[in-house]
């Protein structure tokens, strides 16, 4: 099993949605692809490799001067971990168990980190557009027993859309929102700042102007993945197979007995 042509793109837009200079971005991305791929790693550990790399790399590295639209993009006003939470959740439909490997955080941080960088993000979006924001209420159904606990700072309806419900719970507000227009509501409101958020990023990383050139970095990242492993794999390519052969039995009987005679007439 390999990387896909897919998981190329995503970890392109992940890049561009680090930096917004596309420079900047497709270096950080082609360096980091090389040394992970020469580390002996599964493809799906390989991705969430490179992307710790790209992260490590956003924290510590200065941005580069960046355009006044980007500069005033909310999307690029967001830390770097927010970032990336952003894009892998919206552009490459990662899990949060993918995602708490990949950041380093705890499954409740890393549900009001993205919490907080949605509403940050739809709430500039829609004021540019002359528009103000409605966030589920915290007290959401406290008098009503049977409706779920609403943390505001990561609200069930985020996991709810994000797929991260357990089966069971899935069930249970499935069934409870055909009765409940309160929950309802908070649903709908979540997804008025889920899908603004999701506009604004697929504006930001990978809109009209960027697409074309998007599609081309990433074809050359996957070029150049094959390539490194290739080259990995073929540094001792006899290797493997000789080792096999020398551990057979009648093999080393063989090579002690030839090496029994090299010492004998050596010395003799």
């Amino acid at each position: 099993m390999e990387l896909e042509q897919e998981d190329f793109q995503t970890l392109t837009q992940i890049s561009t949605a680090l930096w917004a200079d596309a420079t900047r971005a497709h270096t950080q991305a082609a360096e980091t692809l090389a040394a992970v791929s020469l580390m002996d790693l599964t493809p799906s550990r390989s991705m969430e490799r490179w992307a710790r790399a790209l992260l490590d790399r956003a924290r510590t590295l200065r941005e580069s001067p960046i355009d006044a639209a980007s500069l005033n993009d909310p999307v690029y006003r967001l830390l770097p971990h927010e970032r990336l939470i952003l894009a892998a959740l919206h552009l490459g439909h990662w899990s949060y168990g993918r995602l708490e490997r990949v950041t380093n955080l705890p499954r409740e941080e890393l549900e009001r980190s993205a919490w907080s960088a949605r509403v940050h993000v739809a709430r500039q979006r829609l004021a540019s557009e002359g528009r103000g924001l409605q966030v589920p209420a915290a007290a959401l159904g406290a008098s009503r027993g049977s409706c779920p606990a609403m943390d505001p700072t990561r609200p069930w309806t985020q996991r709810f859309l994000d797929e991260e419900t357990e089966t069971r719970d899935r069930l249970f507000l499935q069934n409870h929102l055909m009765s409940c227009p309160i929950c309802v509501r908070a649903l709908q409101q979540t997804r008025d700042i889920y899908f603004t958020a999701d506009r604004a990023l697929q504006t930001a990383v990978s809109g009209p102007l960027r697409q074309a050139e998007l599609s081309e970095f990433a074809e050359e990242l996957e070029l150049a993945w094959h390539r490194m492993r290739k080259l990995r794999e073929s540094r001792f390519p006899i290797l493997p197979g000789l080792l096999r052969v020398l551990a057979k039995r009648d093999v080393i009987l063989v090579l002690a007995v030839a090496a029994a005679a090299a010492a004998y007439h050596a010395l003799f």
